[in-house]
């Protein structure tokens, strides 16, 4: 392993700008029952909760059956032009002195995503929701990598851009990076660091 730092990332919002993805799916699987939604709302919801509690309360407030609507999500296509990578992913991951993994609730569709985006090698592993593991806050999934690559706890950290990124940190024993990515107020004052932009994190973590 030598004595490089290991960096675990979330997928969506941190290394993949995809909300407008998400958010237009979201829209696009609800519009097929007659709903119109607010995108922004949609996405707020999906950001500070999740995509799964996003459905669920728009279908309950407005009578719907969001089993239903996340079936639709699950076979709607995203647009793959509203997906981009955030600034200096790549300067990151190609720096040296890191070893990157990823842990994400993404499917398998994050595969394609960083095949089509170039990246997909610069991973010693990517952890999707086919493996079935615990979801986040929970740990289990930093957890099944620290385990699986005998990696040093005090030297690795979760990068995520919700609050439950920092939370399946913490729950893993493991250092936290909060992206602040998505110009809301989202509370991060449990992380360890907080950044801007992905290419600070260098300078946090190593100085």
């Amino acid at each position: 392993m030598g004595d490089k730092i290991n960096l675990i990332f979330d997928c969506d919002g941190t290394l993949i700008d995809s909300y407008a993805a998400i958010t237009d799916v979201i829209c696009r699987a609800f519009a097929k029952h007659g709903l119109d939604c607010d995108p922004q709302y949609v996405r707020e919801l999906c950001l500070y909760e999740n995509v799964g509690f996003c459905m669920e309360k728009i279908s309950e407030e407005n009578g719907l059956d969001a089993d239903i609507i996340k079936e639709e999500y699950k076979n709607t296509k995203e647009k793959t032009e509203l997906i981009s990578l955030y600034p200096n992913v790549r300067k990151v991951l190609e720096d040296s002195r890191f070893r990157c993994f990823v842990y994400t609730h993404r499917g398998s569709s994050c595969h394609e995503i960083f095949k089509c985006l170039g990246i997909e090698d610069a991973f010693a592993d990517i952890i999707d929701s086919s493996y079935g593991l615990e979801k986040k806050p929970s740990g289990r999934g930093v957890e099944y990598l620290v385990e699986k690559y005998g990696l040093d706890k005090s030297a690795t950290y979760y990068v995520g851009d919700r609050s439950m990124d920092i939370e399946c940190g913490l729950n893993a024993g493991v250092g936290t990076i909060f992206f602040k990515s998505s110009g809301l107020d989202i509370d991060c004052s449990r992380a360890d660091f907080a950044v801007s932009d992905l290419s600070e994190i260098p300078a946090v973590i190593l100085r």
